[in-house]
């Protein structure tokens, strides 16, 4: 036993050492060669390996893309795969008696807190290990299919792969582990009507293996159905608790698979609306968690939403253990998606990513969307704008709707001031607002959400008044008054708490939130009104003269430099237009209680003012969701408090002095330069930077000729700062860091550069003397010129160099800038 037990850990060592293409194909052979008895003892070390539990990578699952390592990408999704080798080797493992401790550390705050409290979940109930001499909770005892799912789930969450990696590297969403919780998804919650493939062969088990911890309890039992469910498919279908050791398993028994992967991914997944419990992590060796989830997860978030919503819709009404499932899903994950969507809406930064979590919610919010999971994959004609527009909500929708209530009312509360914050006159901020304005404008929503609302007005405070909501009710539903009552009241008390105080969507108060927020989207469409006339009208001057269109081509014009495009500057007035529209749709506010606006071509303001909020002056207005509004100022008093602003020359004069202080190479791709130059040369520089950093910052520091034409050649030490989006509510200040001497092609991206260049070959050809000359040519006189510039920078000074002593924290006292030669 010992040398068979030996020669499995030679043979594992070696196999994780080798390259990722030859690692899987010797694994599987593994599995294939070993027996259980052995198998049971390296699970616990293959999977730390491979997801990386402890300051290490792993495999590298969430850095592959199907794009950019496709070779990489298939062998690990093949790998992994539900039908894939790993899951063979689960299955095999998965015995009653084989049992897997996972640290209690890993775990969600609230499920640890909950577990340590002696208030232990029902689906960790049987689970959970005790230390022999504290009695203190420690672990959890699970089998080899639970040990894999539990290590996937945490991945995503670990705060060591938080730490390690960059928070903007993974925009891409192609990666292994994204398509791996999608397959898992779609594999173990079917939405087609199918059941859960069995995990055929497995089902003689070798009683010879021996156990690694006995279990508390010999059987998985399912922990989410009503109890007259497990007695009737027991009654139908042999005993529960019966080891399922034949081929006719019962579906209950079949069913725990699907419910561990969701409930584990619900957990781990959606606990950031849960606090962060200190003393938790005091001597457990894991950091803490940071604020704010990275992109890659609420990318993973927004489809576990799609998913449950398209599994819960594709019950078929039967008495089956899976369509129970169905059934209970949404309600039982309710609590923690709304606190998920809460937190996250609440710290995630001002820019335009908050577009990723806003239509998580959006998608949460519409569950009619997601009924037909055959057509998952198709978007109507008009696009999802036109079949948001379209679509009426049917009533169907009603006890959804009345469920999940707070998730609608409170978030779109919650927005407000965070949309009176942004610059709406950005298409990408008007058209987040748009998406939020035209979900709510589907017909028959409000009307809804206004029933719901009206059951509680005779809840102490919930300000509802009756004149804002009886005009929307069918009188044939107020006999459901009392139902929708009593489970809002349940809502509030356990999401928010008994102290929380209900402000109606369909109030007073909010109503004059909107009206306000209204005034604000009206200036923020004249100014971007303006700026739309101001960009044609250069644009038709532009084009109507040759010349101009000449000089655009060899000198840099400051309209090029805008991000956004004359069309993407277009679509604002409509998104905006729509927006008013649709608030007014949803809350019966009449448009002819907004003042008049007229248009001009007076391009000042726009560059008098800074952002829309400012220009609204709302630091008054929307500071919380239960801060009290002042009175809707009229009209002529809401032209008083804007015009100081408007004249204001205050921001155009610090606009100037803005300027962005990130890494150089690393700024947005202007429209002066040429996108694919941009990306190539930038991968070349970094190339040849990374081969050859201690090289260019030795010559660079050089005080003789030889450091002089470094220091024209490669670009100066340079201070970055950076804002930490990872802890966005705790005002941390910007961090520094030095890039040291590097070489920077990108200027030879830019069109002008391009235009020299054609030129020059052009004209060479035409003389006779062909490219290889030009090239020639065009070096020679580039030494020559870098060389003069070296000689003459002992006398005339270096910027360059000075830049060094600014940058660096502990100059060397050899990199003086006005040094002359030592050798000459």
């Amino acid at each position: 036993m010992a040398t068979s037990g030996n020669a499995i850990n030679v043979r594992l060592n070696n196999a994780l050492n080798l390259p990722l293409q030859y690692r899987c194909d010797e694994l599987a052979s593994i599995f294939v060669e070993f027996g259980n008895k052995e198998l049971q003892m390296v699970l616990p070390q293959l999977l730390e390996s491979l997801f990386g539990l402890r300051d290490q990578m792993g495999w590298g699952l969430r850095t592959f893309h199907r794009n950019t390592h496709p070779r990489e990408f298939d062998i690990l999704f093949t790998f992994l795969h539900p039908h894939g080798a790993m899951f063979t080797l689960c299955y095999r493992l998965l015995t009653d008696y084989v049992k897997y401790e996972f640290p209690l550390s890993y775990m969600p705050a609230k499920v640890r807190k909950q577990i340590e409290d002696g208030m232990v979940p029902p689906f960790y109930a049987d689970k959970v290990q005790l230390d022999p001499h504290t009695r203190v909770p420690i672990s959890l005892a699970l089998n080899s299919f639970e040990f894999y799912i539990f290590h996937f789930a945490y991945h995503l969450v670990n705060p060591w792969l938080q730490r390690m990696t960059d928070h903007g590297s993974y925009s891409l969403w192609e990666t292994v582990y994204n398509h791996l919780a999608e397959e898992y998804l779609t594999h173990f919650l079917p939405c087609d009507g199918s059941s859960v493939p069995p995990y055929a062969g497995c089902y003689v088990y070798p009683k010879s293996s021996v156990p690694l911890q006995a279990a508390s309890r010999p059987v998985r039992s399912p922990t989410l159905f009503r109890q007259s469910v497990v007695l009737k498919q027991g009654s139908t279908s042999g005993s529960l608790h019966s080891s399922p050791t034949l081929p006719q398993q019962s579906t209950l028994v079949e069913i725990w698979r699907s419910e561990s992967v969701i409930q584990v991914f619900i957990d781990f997944w959606l606990s950031y609306g849960e606090r962060e419990i200190p003393y938790l992590h005091l001597g457990s060796g894991t950091p803490p968690r940071d604020l704010l989830p990275s992109e890659e997860h609420i990318r993973v978030v927004r489809n576990l939403v799609k998913h449950l919503h398209y599994f819960a819709n594709s019950t078929v009404g039967d008495l089956s253990a899976m369509d129970e499932l169905k059934r209970i899903i949404l309600p039982s994950s309710q609590a923690k998606i709304y606190g998920f969507l809460r937190h996250t809406i609440h710290h995630w930064p001002l820019d335009s990513s908050f577009r990723l979590i806003l239509e998580t919610w959006l998608s949460y919010i519409q569950p009619w969307r997601y009924t037909d999971w055959q057509y998952r994959n198709m978007r109507s004609p008009g696009g999802r704008d036109n079949e948001e527009r379209t679509r009426t909500v049917d009533r169907q929708w009603l006890s959804f709707i009345a469920e999940n209530l707070l998730s609608y009312t409170i978030i779109f509360k919650q927005l407000l001031p965070r949309f009176t914050r942004l610059d709406l006159t950005t298409p990408k901020n008007a058209h987040m607002l748009f998406r939020v304005t035209k979900v709510f404008s589907q017909p028959n929503l409000n009307t809804m959400l206004s029933e719901v609302e009206h059951c509680l007005d005779d809840v102490s405070g919930a300000g509802l008044p009756n004149d804002s909501v009886n005009s929307r009710n069918s009188p044939g539903t107020s006999h459901q008054g009392h139902k929708w009552s009593a489970l809002v009241r349940q809502q509030i008390l356990e999401l928010e708490g008994s102290g929380y105080q209900y402000k109606a969507l369909f109030g007073s108060e909010t109503m004059s939130q909107v009206f306000q927020f209204m005034l604000l989207i009206q200036r923020a469409n004249e100014t971007a009104h303006n700026l739309q006339l101001h960009l044609e009208k250069e644009s038709r001057k532009r084009s109507s003269s040759f010349f101009a269109s000449l000089k655009d081509l060899f000198f840099f014009n400051p309209a090029d430099s805008d991000e956004y495009s004359l069309e993407d500057r277009q679509k604002v007035s409509a998104y905006l237009e729509m927006c008013l529209c649709q608030l007014s749709h949803i809350f019966e506010i009449d448009l002819a209680r907004l003042p008049g606006i007229s248009y001009t071509n007076d391009y000042d303001a726009y560059n008098s003012c800074g952002t829309v909020s400012s220009r609204m002056g709302t630091s008054s207005l929307l500071q919380g969701e239960n801060t009290t509004m002042e009175i809707i100022p009229s009209q002529s008093q809401v032209h008083t408090s804007i015009s100081p602003l408007l004249a204001s020359r205050d921001w155009k004069e610090r606009r100037k002095h803005i300027k962005y202080e990130g890494d150089p190479d690393l700024q947005p791709i202007k429209s002066t330069e040429n996108a694919f130059l941009v990306r190539l040369l930038h991968q070349v520089a970094s190339k040849l930077n990374e081969m050859y950093t201690l090289e260019m910052c030795y010559f660079y520091e050089q005080n003789g000729l030889l450091g002089c034409i470094a220091r024209q050649v490669l670009c100066p030490p340079t201070v970055t700062r950076t804002y930490d989006k990872s802890h966005p509510g705790e005002y941390k200040s910007r961090t520094e860091k030095v890039l040291p001497p590097r070489l920077s092609l990108r200027s030879f991206a830019s069109h002008r550069t391009i235009v020299y260049m054609l030129v020059g070959m052009g004209l060479s050809w035409l003389s006779g003397y062909g490219l290889t000359a030009f090239f020639f040519v065009l070096l020679i006189f580039w030494m020559f010129f870098v060389l003069f510039k070296a000689v003459l920078e002992p006398w005339l000074g270096s910027t360059h160099h000075s830049a060094t002593t600014e940058a660096l924290p502990s100059p060397s006292p050899t990199s003086q800038s006005n040094m002359p030669f030592s050798n000459m």
